[in-house]
């Protein structure tokens, strides 16, 4: 298979803990392509006792098989990213997942524990979408197979004896 994938940053945001909660509040706050190199959880910035942290770097990854996602997700105004991130007891967290099918971002929501957000795609993500939908074209026709009345393949579809 000839999947890519792009090396992006993820800031998140940290809000204090809720009553009857054991963890703070993380929450994906945005993705960036041209992050300088920070330490995992570096704090950017504090207002109250709200906080924005680099979570760190992580990986997005394109499949051509979910190039017909992708195109779905170029298409919504605008395009997004999915982020799931989980709370961590050694660290603030970890960067559970990301995704640029809207489809596998939508499942990602099913995980207990995680919080996910459907941040806009940074422009560079998306120059880098459409290039890889351009290279793997989606192959959206589909063709139902013609069989007889026994469930058997037909041999001659197309009328031309072969």
């Amino acid at each position: 298979m000839h999947s890519q994938s792009m090396p992006v940053g993820v800031l998140v945001s940290r809000h204090p803990r809720p009553l009857h909660a054991q963890n703070e509040v993380l929450k994906p706050l945005a993705v960036v392509t041209d992050m300088p190199p920070l330490p995992d959880w570096t704090l950017l910035l504090r207002d109250g006792e709200v906080e924005v942290l680099y979570a760190g770097q992580s990986h997005v990854v394109l499949y051509p098989g979910e190039a017909a996602h992708y195109e779905d997700n170029l298409a919504l105004d605008p395009p997004r990213i999915w982020v799931a991130v989980r709370p961590d007891i050694e660290h603030f967290g970890t960067i559970a997942a990301l995704s640029l099918d809207p489809y596998e971002g939508e499942a990602m929501a099913d995980v207990e524990g995680d919080t996910v957000e459907a941040l806009p795609m940074p422009h560079a993500l998306r120059e880098w979408l459409a290039d890889f939908i351009l290279q793997f074209p989606p192959n959206r026709t589909f063709f139902k197979r013609q069989r007889n009345k026994a469930g058997q393949p037909l041999r001659d579809m197309d009328g031309d004896g072969e």
